[in-house]
């Protein structure tokens, strides 16, 4: 399989439903309908799928791949790889999809550059993303990630010696602030992008029994309605008249034969969230660095690094920074821990998604911070 995801081929092997040998080679015409199209249609009925939530549940998979990819060392959530089919990219072009997909942003006289490199690959060329072998090549690329941003607003200090402190001043200059930040996710973390070698394998391995015994149905199913098939299958157009379809569908036995394929279809999906679910939960591991560059006037220069991880519904950072002092003192320095708990409330009922309900808690210490009013916070 070297053209299509393979993640997005176990989606669809699950959601695509019925292998029909009745295929409309063109539209049906009126008072006629399409017997794969209407088999596909009572299969999902009976997994508790419409045809649209099919096509949503696909869609919502796909972005969700993508945004993975994206987000693995805590880069933006608006970053995603671009779905651009382009044969030859250039810089223009390429910096508009990358505004279009919010790598590049401008906001409050702030430009950021989301530093993900995979996204921008996966938009100058985009068999990276869509191909699942290419795909797998670039694991270790979607461990890097960052920002850089210019401009902005300084920082209020004593400017002219007088004692009182001054109103910060606003960038004009592209390089009057430089805001950076580098982040890495180390060797021994694996990712939360269903995607990945080690991720779809397995997703793979969890649904083959419950596949197997969808198709060994489906199959059946066919087997034993093969003469029907074939006499509604009018000169072989596989489009059959509404009314002959729906009596036969309607039939008491073929009826119980559908809602067995349908739960065997349920079976398979199910199977499939559960293990996404427990990829989702896994813990992640992110190492970052970063600082801000000043010109004088704006401020003294900062320097910071620290780790993330993310486990289940819990987060938590650890952080250590410098700033540079005035001429004859210590630089300001100080290390902080933060948590944050999230968890979904009301979900089903106040919302389908739920409320997010979260609690925090952080902890500060300073050394050599004359503007800190307390060492420990």
């Amino acid at each position: 399989m070297n053209t299509v995801s393979t993640y997005a081929c176990i989606i669809t092997a699950i959601l695509g439903f019925a292998s029909w040998p009745a295929h409309a080679s063109e539209p049906c015409p009126a008072g006629k309908i399409s017997m794969s199209e209407a088999l596909d249609h009572v299969i999902q009925e009976a997994a508790g799928l419409t045809p649209e939530g099919k096509k949503a549940q696909v869609d919502a998979d796909l972005q969700k791949t993508e945004a993975a990819a994206s987000t693995q060392v805590a880069s933006p959530s608006s970053a995603q790889a671009g779905t651009f089919i382009v044969d030859r990219a250039s810089f223009p072009s390429l910096l508009g999809m990358a505004i279009e997909n919010g790598l590049l942003k401008n906001k409050d006289n702030v430009t950021t550059v989301d530093l993900n490199l995979f996204a921008f690959l996966g938009m100058a060329r985009p068999q990276v993303v869509y191909d699942q072998s290419r795909y797998e090549n670039y694991e270790w690329l979607r461990r890097f990630g960052g920002t850089a941003s210019f401009g902005g607003k300084g920082l209020k200090f004593d400017r002219n010696g007088d004692g009182m402190a001054d109103e910060p001043l606003e960038a004009k200059e592209f390089g009057d602030i430089v805001t950076w930040e580098v982040r890495v996710r180390p060797w021994w973390s694996q990712s939360r992008d269903p995607r990945e070698s080690y991720n779809y394998k397995l997703i793979a391995q969890a649904v083959e029994s419950p596949q197997s015994a969808y198709s060994e149905e489906e199959t059946n199913f066919l087997t034993r309605h093969d003469p029907k098939i074939k006499e509604m299958n009018e000169g072989g157009t596989g489009c059959v008249e509404s009314k002959v379809w729906n009596d036969f569908i309607e039939t008491p036995k073929v009826k119980t034969e559908i809602a067995s394929i349908g739960a065997k279809a349920k079976a398979t999906i199910a199977a499939r969230d559960d293990y996404v679910k427990t990829i989702s939960n896994r813990l992640v591991w992110a190492l970052f660095a970063g600082g801000i560059e000043r010109k004088p006037q704006f401020g003294p220069n900062s320097i910071r690094a620290g780790l993330k991880l993310d486990w289940r519904q819990s987060s938590l950072n650890l952080e250590w920074m410098k700033t540079d002092a005035l001429i004859g003192e210590d630089d300001p320095k100080s290390l902080k821990a933060g948590y944050k708990y999230t968890t979904k409330w009301l979900k089903g009922r106040a919302t389908s998604e739920g409320v997010d309900l979260s609690a925090s808690g952080s902890y500060e210490k300073f050394r050599d911070d004359p503007d800190a009013k307390h060492d420990t916070v």
